[in-house]
């Protein structure tokens, strides 16, 4: 969940990522399409620019969005966190915290967050994904 009680979900505004990615040379960016081993030449058609965007049917639930870049040109990349993108924090619509996460975290980030003005329109939250009095049930159940 989330790297257990430390870790977040940074919800981010595809209409405005793929706006602000669409005229960077070198890249490409869409959903993964989920293939049965038989489909894959039908859908590749010799198109080696779809193969990143492909994997096999069983990670389906992953429902995974890719950005890639590539390019015939050496470009020098930064060994610590490979091809550099700007990122603007308009692109950003909200971050999920932990559903274990400290309540005191959360108040001291929304307070970090509010004192900058690119950052208001970004809500932060503890995850609920765990709150469902079923789901609990059911996991209880799982284990006598």
């Amino acid at each position: 969940m989330f790297a257990k009680n430390d870790g977040v979900c940074i919800c981010i505004n595809r209409q405005k990522l793929e706006e602000h990615l669409k005229n960077k040379e070198g890249l490409s960016f869409g959903e993964v399409n989920y293939l049965r081993i038989k489909e894959i030449p039908k859908h590749l058609e010799n198109r080696a620019d779809r193969l990143p965007f492909i994997k096999r049917i069983n990670f389906a639930d992953e429902r995974e969005y890719r950005v890639v870049f590539a390019t015939d040109k050496y470009v020098p990349v930064d060994k610590s966190c490979g091809y550099p993108i700007e990122f603007r924090s308009e692109l950003i619509s909200g971050i999920k915290f932990s559903p274990d996460a400290c309540e005191a975290k959360i108040t001291e980030f929304k307070g970090w967050l509010s004192r900058y003005d690119s950052c208001t329109h970004i809500t932060a939250s503890k995850s609920r994904l765990t709150d469902s009095i079923r789901w609990q049930n059911q996991i209880k159940a799982a284990f006598g």
